[in-house]
């Protein structure tokens, strides 16, 4: 099972594109230690190659292949975009998980976290949320 700590959350971030969520999600994997500055690239790159917006409002934005040699230890951060974020044809994301990963981890992280986020309802509900201890009240919710 996944944990979810309260440092791992980012309420009320605020992006006019992509590239700019995306900065602010590298640059908070970098600041909780997570990934060296160079992943932001990497994140770009995987995004250049296949959109990691997922559905229902979610995009689990991580870097290639070749950018797992930045990551410094496996984790994630939720950030909360509540006006959105353009993901490009027609697609908004409320909810940008970053994810750093070493070797194969990511697929184990990102099925953990995809599943974590596959209500519709629920992630609503969290683009909404203004305490951290509500979002994970929600979020742990069966």
């Amino acid at each position: 099972m996944l944990t979810v700590a309260e440092q791992d959350i980012f309420l009320g971030c605020s992006a006019n594109s992509k590239r700019k969520a995306l900065e602010i999600a590298a640059a908070s994997l970098v600041a909780n230690g997570y990934v060296t500055e160079d992943y932001f690239t990497s994140m770009m790159d995987r995004e250049k190659a296949l959109s990691t917006y997922l559905g229902s409002g979610v995009a689990m934005p991580h870097g290639t292949k070749q950018g797992q040699s930045m990551v410094l230890k496996t984790g994630f951060q939720i950030l909360q975009f509540p006006a959105g974020v353009s993901w490009g044809e027609g697609k908004v994301a409320c909810l940008v998980v970053a994810v750093a990963a070493h070797n194969n981890d990511h697929i184990d992280v990102i099925a953990d976290l995809a599943d974590l986020f596959s209500d519709e309802v629920k992630t609503e509900r969290l683009r909404q949320i203004k305490e951290i201890k509500q979002f994970l009240d929600i979020l742990h919710e069966r």
